[in-house]
Order: structure tokens, then sequence, then C-alpha cells
């Protein structure tokens, strides 16, 4: 009797485990982190003891970062060091803090990047620990350990916002003035563009880009240009957003100047008196 009880006990066991195996791995070219991932701090003894004084030397060294617009993440990796049994598996560990750590995925390595959906915007830091075909591995990361690349995920565009639209006088004659607004905490050097339509929905011409974030541009408008048109000025910034603020109404502009001559005086015309006519036979007048 006890025999079949734990042999059901162990059944149990297994199919429990196997059920949050699945549930907490994915294939390790399509991995999701969750908005707050389970705290998990690396248990696995590396095969060669690890250096802490190296490491920690290692994280004060600068981490590179790359920025992306899309939850999507393809991380590129590479290889070194491989054995006759080569490589069995690839690990993904992440963290949010730079401080601890969680494995996301243990499977054979991909065909290309390794591919992660993360749940919302943010900084992740990545690490790989590489398996050989005996068993052996790489250190995993540890509580404090630097990552090997941080992403920062960035969907938000820069705000954008158009203040003002004006024609210039005087010496300024046939400049058009644009002052906006454009923020962001990650914006480009030079990151403003400023087009015109003659339609609000385009297409749209460039007048100038590359510009400096100076809230001000003048544009020297040439003569052949439509009477009404639409200004749009857009921002982008280093995840490639772009933000983009179109002015509600067009702008109507005639730069001619009409000009007139006076050609003479227009006399008014007065009736002419008719004059009676003789009638056939009869002579009217004075007898002399």
């Amino acid at each position: 009797m006890r025999t079949h009880i734990w042999t059901a006990m162990v059944l149990v066991a297994l199919v429990v485990a196997s059920l949050l195996l699945t549930f907490s791995r994915t294939s390790a070219r399509d991995v999701t982190i969750p908005c707050e991932p389970h705290r998990e701090v690396s248990t696995d003894q590396p095969d060669e003891p690890i250096n802490r004084c190296a490491l920690r030397s290692q994280e004060q060294t600068k981490v590179p970062t790359m920025i992306v617009n899309t939850r999507k993440i393809r991380l590129n990796y590479s290889v070194s060091d491989v054995g006759p049994s080569g490589v069995s598996a690839i690990e993904l560990w992440a963290t949010r803090d730079g401080h601890t750590w969680q494995r996301y995925s243990h499977e054979p390595p991909p065909a290309g990047p390794l591919v992660v959906h993360v749940a919302e915007e943010g900084r992740y830091g990545f690490a790989i620990v590489v398996q050989s075909g005996a068993g052996r591995k790489s250190p995993a990361p540890q509580t404090g350990d630097a990552p090997q690349l941080w992403v920062e995920v960035d969907e938000t565009k820069p705000v954008v916002k158009i203040k003002d639209v004006h024609v210039g006088t005087g010496r300024d004659e046939g400049m058009l003035y644009i002052n906006y607004t454009a923020s962001d905490v990650r914006l480009t050097p030079r990151p403003v563009s400023i087009s015109m339509a003659s339609k609000k929905d385009g297409p749209w011409t460039t007048i100038a880009s590359g510009l400096e974030n100076t809230g001000i541009y003048g544009w020297e408008m040439p003569r052949e240009m439509p009477y009404q048109f639409y200004i749009r000025v857009e921002a982008e910034d280093q995840a490639g957003n772009i933000g983009s603020y179109c002015i509600s109404e067009p702008i109507t502009i005639d730069l001619s100047r009409p000009r007139g001559t006076i050609l003479g005086v227009d006399h008014e015309q007065k009736p002419v008196k008719q004059q009676p006519k003789p009638i056939d036979g009869f002579f009217i007048g004075i007898d002399r």
C-alpha cells in the first residue's frame, strides 16, 4: 500500500515539476520577461573558482548600453573557447536593478539572435551562460554582478508643439519664423526637422532637417510656393521614436506687391443734341 502511495506522490511531483518548467521557460529564441520578475539569485556552482575582486573591478567598467524602441529585443551574441564537445545550451540571465538576477532560458543555442520579449519600458541588463557538451559552464552572474549589456526600452515619442508661426517684416520680409518646443530625455544632438505641405495629410516637402533644438527657425520662403500651406515640426530621440506637431489651420502667404499706373482722365460723356432734319417739300425757317 505504501509503495503505491509513494509511487503516486513521485508521479505527482514529476508532473508539477514539468508544468513549472514549461511555465517558466520558453524557447531560447523567444524569451518573455514580465513586468516584475521573480528575484532569483544564482545558486549554480561554477566549474572554476570565481575571482570576486576581478568581478567587482569589472563592475566598475562602463557596461555598454543599447537604446531600442520596441519590446522585442534581439540579442546578438558570440561564443568562444569552444572545446571538442561543442555547446549544448545557452542560458539567458536578466536583471532590472543591476543587483539581483534571474535565469529565463536554458536551451540549445539558436541559429540566430536570442529574442526577448519584455513587458514594459525600462532598463534591462542581460548576460549569457554557455554550457559545453560535457556539462561544464561559464560562471553564472551572482548578486551585484554587472551585466554584459544594458538595454533601454523607450517607446515614448518626443513631445513637440508649434507655438507660433509668423511672417517677417521690414528687413525680414520674405522670411517665415517658426517657434516650437521639442522635449524628450533622449533627444538626438540635432533632432528637429521641419516640412510643409499644401494639404494637411501631405505629401510633405522637407524645409530643413538635422536642426539643433533651438526653439526657433527662420525660413527664407521661395516665391514659387502655394498660396496656403501647413507647417509640421518633427523631433527624433535616440531610440528612433519620432514626435510631430502640425498646425491646425493653413498659413496664407502672398509675397507679391500689386502695382498700378494711371493711364489718363476719364471725361464724363455728355449727350449730343440732335439737329432737326428738313421735311421734303417744306422749309422751316425765316422768310427774308
